[in-house]
């Protein structure tokens, strides 16, 4: 067994868990205080030349990298719950998530997971996968391509089906 076949489920249940019980997020009070100077140095800095100060224009004030000034700034924010309801300009609600999220990336633990689980197919079973999902062949295509009938296909897609969802379920 390799090391990743048992690590990648152990470290996405960990993370999960993390994120689930424990999901604070805890600013440094050096932030917190570069915070408080960032908010002077804008007001001064806005007194001065009557419009607001550029992140180069407030770390040169402050004497520090323009890096640590975003950090501090980005720190500030309060974090807001993914699950929050945000109402759009026709009244309708939808959840922050829906703006913000890239929804073929949510599950990216799960696609790496079930690719270390492809990738110990044997080449049939990984060619029958790669022609009906990756390049979207029907089974009568992929089954002249490998010379085999559509019903061999068919059985073996479904065997490999829950090949996987077997080995992904068997997971913690």
């Amino acid at each position: 067994m390799q090391f990743s076949t048992y690590a990648v489920p152990i470290i996405m249940g960990e993370i999960k868990r993390y994120f689930r019980d424990d999901g604070t997020i805890k600013v440094s009070r050096s932030l917190k205080e570069l915070n408080i100077k960032i908010t002077k140095a804008k007001e001064i800095l806005q007194n001065q030349t009557h419009q607001e100060p550029t992140i180069e224009e407030v770390a040169h004030y402050l004497k520090v990298d323009k890096q640590e000034v975003i950090e501090a700034i980005d720190a500030s924010y309060y974090p807001t719950s993914l699950n929050e309801s945000i109402y759009e300009k026709d009244g309708s609600t939808i959840q922050v998530e829906d703006r913000l999220i890239d929804k073929s990336d949510i599950m990216w633990f799960e696609k790496l997971a079930l690719k270390m689980e492809m990738e110990k197919l044997d080449d049939k079973e990984k060619t029958i996968i790669y022609l009906r999902y990756h390049e979207e062949y029907n089974q009568e295509t992929v089954a002249q391509i490998l010379g085999i009938s559509q019903v061999q296909v068919s059985r073996l897609e479904k065997k490999i089906i829950t090949k996987l969802r077997t080995r992904l379920n068997d997971h913690p």
